[in-house]
């Protein structure tokens, strides 16, 4: 289905002359609608798409604020996801990057977004690393948002 709804997207903005900036709040939208109904070995992909959706409309700030609103529409989803740990490390680490992008382009979520992720730390070692990493990586970015 995701599959699907996302082929249709770009088929009718390449249709239209149009880049991926243009249809990738839609794409977001689909893909966070489908992603609650998929199982949990499926959302990997789905998650990794979002992420990088969510980076695209960077520079254009129309798209930018659609594609802001599109993945902090999905923010419980990544939440619970995340929390639930079922899954490999590459999908939570999705999962992860979604909840610290959405808290870059939403301040209220900053401080519930510090205590997930220090909850995910303690799980395993492999669970603190990748934490560390993403949070290395945004505060480079997005130095005042976390």
């Amino acid at each position: 289905d995701v599959a699907r709804n996302v082929c249709f997207c770009l088929i009718d903005a390449s249709l239209r002359g149009q880049t991926i900036h243009a249809v990738a709040p839609a794409i977001l939208r689909v893909a966070v609608q489908c992603l609650v109904r998929l199982p949990p070995r499926c959302r990997g992909p789905v998650a990794d798409l979002l992420v990088v959706l969510g980076h695209v409309g960077q520079g254009e700030p129309s798209v930018m604020a659609e594609c802001q609103r599109e993945v902090l529409r999905g923010y419980p989803l990544y939440v619970s996801f995340l929390e639930e740990g079922v899954g490999e490390t590459l999908q939570n680490s999705h999962f992860a990057e979604l909840i610290l992008l959405a808290a870059v382009h939403d301040s209220s979520l900053t401080v519930r977004t510090r205590k997930i992720l220090g909850r995910i730390e303690t799980r395993s070692a492999e669970d603190r690393h990748l934490i560390a990493s993403l949070r290395a990586t945004y505060s480079t970015m997005f130095p005042d948002a976390l």
